[in-house]
Order: structure tokens, then sequence, then C-alpha cells
């Protein structure tokens, strides 16, 4: 891992107490900026989301980062990945989702993770897994890019409006910086002009102002800007057709 990316201390969730961690990775970036990024990778038995909670942007699992967090996960056999928060169980949480008639007791915090089906099948399409006993590998990251990992996240998320605002709100900034540099474009374009005229041909100077200039500064916005953007707003991968979950997990 690249000292490039910033002060690392990659932490691996061990099970038994919560706040058991072992660092496996401290590396130090020039600059003098500190970044804390935590990742995880093991076998979780993956339990549902509460129903009230299908349509929320997180996921449960024992604490290993700030509750909150934005983190990528990949599943390691079908290598889908998705952005989302993740939120550290409680007392409170245990309880309530226990008591839920609907749902499979968690009897193992620091093994489990509760998730909705959005991002279950974000991650390859596959079931709840308490109930068969089986487990699911899961490599968890903590997005460290700031802005690239809220736009992921949002554009990951499993209502439609905030995907929609997102993608919105992402067009909106880029028509409005491509405004901005076309604005100060005109305000120096007859000077571009008036120094081909005097030192080459005017029409050719007149091409280079009217055509080829504005051309060259939208090709450079759109690789720059654009394109970013549009791999920021990418939905999840679709998942293969799968049957339908029985009820509880």
């Amino acid at each position: 891992m690249s000292a490039r990316i910033g002060r690392h201390a990659v932490l691996a969730f061990t099970g038994a107490p919560l706040d058991d961690y072992h660092v496996l990775l401290d590396t130090t970036l020039g600059g003098g900026h500190n970044m804390w990024c935590y990742g995880v990778r093991k076998k979780f038995i993956i339990h549902a989301a509460l129903f009230e909670e299908e349509n929320e942007g997180w996921v449960w699992m024992a604490p290993i980062m700030p509750s909150r967090s934005v983190v990528k996960i990949k599943d390691c056999d079908t290598k889908h990945k998705v952005f989302c928060q993740i939120r550290n169980f409680d007392g409170n949480f245990i309880k309530r989702y226990n008591e839920n008639p609907s749902t499979v007791d968690i009897r193992d915090p620091c093994q489990t993770i509760v998730m909705s089906g959005w991002y279950r099948d974000a991650l390859g399409g596959f079931d709840t897994t308490r109930k068969s006993n089986q487990e699911r590998t899961l490599e968890i990251k903590s997005a460290c890019i700031w802005g690239w990992r809220s736009l992921r996240a949002a554009c990951h998320h499993p209502d439609l409006a905030v995907r929609l605002g997102t993608r919105l709100g992402v067009l909106g900034a880029y028509l409005g910086i491509v405004s901005l540099i076309f604005g100060l474009l005109a305000v120096v374009d007859p000077l571009v002009q008036d120094d081909f005229k005097r030192e080459m041909c005017s029409t050719f100077g007149l091409i280079l102002g009217n055509w080829i200039l504005p051309i060259v500064v939208s090709a450079v916005t759109l690789l720059i800007i654009g394109i970013p953007a549009c791999l920021a707003c990418r939905s999840p991968r679709l998942p293969k057709p799968r049957p339908l979950a029985k009820q509880g997990a």
C-alpha cells in the first residue's frame, strides 16, 4: 500500500471483545496530514435489515471504525463492490432486532453484519445466511477520498430520490464550472484574437478564437471534470436473478 495514500492504520477486527483490534499496517504520508484508514476482511453471517430500514443507506456491524463512516464493501466471491455507511452495533439495536418477530436473533455480533436486500443485490445477489449456517467473506475498507466517497455512497443509496438528486447536483456543478470557464474565455478571447491578428494571418486568428479554442477548452473540461463525475455517479452492478428468500433472516 502506497504511503502517498496517507497515514494508514489498517485494522483487522478479530472478534471476541468489540474493541480488540490488531494493527496490520502503518505508513506515513509526507506533508504533515494524518488520515486513518480502517479495513477488515473476514467471514460474516448475513442478517436482513429491519423492515423500517430497508430504504436506508447503511449497514450494521460490530465497531471497527467510527459510526456512520463511509466504507467500500467488496464480496470476495462475486467481486462486486458497494459504497455505504456503517453503523455500530449497540445494546439497544440488538435488543430491538432480536425482539422483532420477523427476524432471526443475532447471537454473535462480532461475526454478524446486517444489510438490506438492496446492498446484498449490489454485492452480487445473495440471501441471508443465518438460518443456513453459512458465511460470506467480505472486505470492508474505509473510503478515504473526500468528496468521492460521499458521491459514491449517495449514488449507491437504496432511495431513488437520493440517487437522482446527487446526479442532478453533479450535473449542475459541472454545467456551472463550464459556464464559468466560457465566461472567462469570452473576456480573454478578444485579446487572443488581437495577438494572432498582429502576428499571423487574421483569418487564422479568427478561426482559433471562434472555433479551435472553445473546442479545446470543452474537451479538456470534459476530460478533467466530466468523465470523473460520470464515474462517481455510477450505480451498483446488477446481480443475477435469484429466488425469493424465506421469511426471517
